[in-house]
């Protein structure tokens, strides 16, 4: 996912990399078990290995009326681009 920079201060070191002068974070989560948004999830699925999504979740896929305190405000719509890089499971791991 594509950060801003001022986010980059919530975030630990490890997890975010620069490819061209992009600050990119890395996350790997498991499907259906609620690691991440539901509106990545959405995006995930039907992907391949090395595709790439730019969505636009609302509210009631994301952080609904709360929000993140600080970070995300209440009822945001959020434009996320998301990078499948590998897939993961049953004991092989896919990639490009």
């Amino acid at each position: 996912m594509r950060i801003q920079e001022e986010q980059l201060r919530f975030l630990p070191k490890d997890v975010f990399r620069v490819v061209d002068n992009t600050v990119l974070r890395d996350h790997t989560t498991r499907l259906g078990s609620r690691q991440t948004i539901a509106g990545v999830e959405h995006a995930l699925l039907g992907m391949k290995v090395g595709g790439y999504r730019r969505v636009r979740i609302s509210p009631h896929l994301a952080y609904r009326d709360k929000g993140v305190p600080g970070f995300i405000p209440a009822d945001a719509v959020l434009v996320v681009e998301v990078w499948l890089r590998a897939i993961v499971g049953e004991g092989k791991v896919t990639l490009p």
